[in-house]
């Protein structure tokens, strides 16, 4: 009976410690969730230490991200998608026309007014159209403009003017015999033509001048 007791009392203080143990061993261990933190933070703190590189990822595009323009053939309705406008391309600059060179003997374009009416101007008119040192394109309009200069309407020529036309036919006539070169020559061809169509319109004939 003695025996029994004391395994009763032995029993039961390896109890009290079995528990009691436990309780301090719980108490001073700290729980898994404040271990795994600490554990990892310290892992990618230590120098050297091996980190799986993640790639960056691009965002995905929001309804506010415009879709990027393509400068190659628009998109077509059929495909669902709004068709690309082409953006405006400004104009290219254009090169001025060169500017039509001076004249080189002014006062040839103002007796060729009175030519036919007045000899002084026949006279220096005439030796401009003679005159080498004039560009061709002047000698050419000094005297293809006769059916154009002295006339208060060229296009409607009236009877008064017919004496000016028929004089300026006839020096024509006679200056194209000395022509000094094609040019001129070419030159009192046109003029001659323009003077008698002139004449027929004075008449009340001829084409009407454009």
């Amino acid at each position: 009976m003695k025996n029994k007791n004391l395994l009763v009392a032995t029993l039961g203080v390896a109890i009290i410690c079995f528990v009691a143990g436990v309780l301090l061993l719980q108490r001073h261990s700290p729980p898994i969730s404040s271990l795994t933190a600490p554990t990892v933070a310290a892992h990618r703190e230590r120098p050297g230490s091996f980190e799986v590189a993640i790639p960056p990822t691009e965002p995905l595009p929001t309804a506010e991200t415009e879709p990027p323009v393509d400068s190659g053939t628009p998109l077509s309705q059929s495909d669902g998608a709004s068709p690309v406008r082409p953006q405006k391309v400004p104009p290219a600059k254009q090169t001025p026309r060169p500017s039509k060179e001076p004249l080189r003997d002014p006062l040839a374009r103002v007796a060729l007014i009175l030519v036919g009416a007045d000899s002084e101007a026949e006279d220096y008119w005439f030796g401009a159209i003679n005159d080498p040192t004039l560009p061709p394109n002047e000698r050419k309009d000094l005297i293809e403009d006769l059916n154009e200069e002295g006339f208060f309407d060229p296009k409607h020529p009236t009877l008064d003017e017919l004496p000016l036309i028929l004089s300026r036919i006839d020096l024509i006539e006679q200056a194209a015999l000395s022509a000094m070169d094609s040019v001129n020559w070419e030159a009192f061809l046109e003029a001659h033509k323009d003077l008698v169509n002139l004449a027929d319109l004075a008449t009340g004939n001829g084409s009407p001048v454009r």
